[in-house]
């Protein structure tokens, strides 16, 4: 700081503790203690240290660590639950229509990357798709030590009457919380654990 500039503050701050006793002489004392808290806010702000600034960011930076984990694990179980919701609806949606039409309809798990599946109806001797494939949502994906099984293939048949084959589906995320949605043959029952 240059030398006129500390020289008008130190001769500011006398200035402000001189006004206020001739002030306080003139005026009532709630006039002369608000006057002296004024002063006393002049003289202490001073603003933050380099280290009281660096243990602040540390700390934020440490809560939003944090947070962030927290949520990331949230939004994960909340995309569990929405995909093993979106999958069984899909399945009794299957099943609905191939009671409906007389035709046969399956769900394709046979996609290698493990994250989509395929809604499709026979027409002759081929399969056609209903709509595009289903992708499941960010980091969730079938398990891979349990990939969908249905009488030894990776396709969920569902024949004109409603029924289908037992079988079995592990949906699971990063964080190693997984669901099972289990399917009765006869009955087409879905059950998630």
């Amino acid at each position: 700081m240059s030398y006129c500039v500390r020289r008008f503050v130190c001769v500011f701050h006398r200035g402000i503790r001189y006004s206020s006793r001739a002030f306080s002489n003139t005026q009532s004392d709630s006039s002369a203690r608000k006057l002296s808290v004024i002063s006393a806010h002049a003289r202490d702000a001073r603003g933050l240290s380099l280290i009281e600034m660096m243990i602040t960011i540390a700390l934020m930076s440490i809560l939003m660590a944090m947070t962030t984990g927290a949520l990331a694990y949230y939004y994960s179980g909340k995309a569990l639950d929405t995909s093993t919701r979106d999958l069984t609806t899909q399945i009794r949606e299957a099943q609905t229509l191939s009671v409906s039409t007389g035709n046969t309809y399956r769900i394709d798990f046979s996609n290698p990357d493990r994250k989509s599946y395929q809604l499709q109806y026979r027409q002759g001797s081929s399969w056609v798709n209903v709509r595009i494939a289903q992708r499941l949502p960010g980091d969730i994906e079938f398990s891979a030590g349990s990939t969908p099984s249905f009488g030894g293939d990776a396709y969920m048949d569902f024949y004109p009457r409603g029924t289908t084959e037992n079988g079995q589906i592990v949906v699971s995320n990063r964080f190693g919380r997984s669901k099972v949605v289990n399917v009765n043959g006869e009955t087409a029952n879905v059950s998630v654990n």
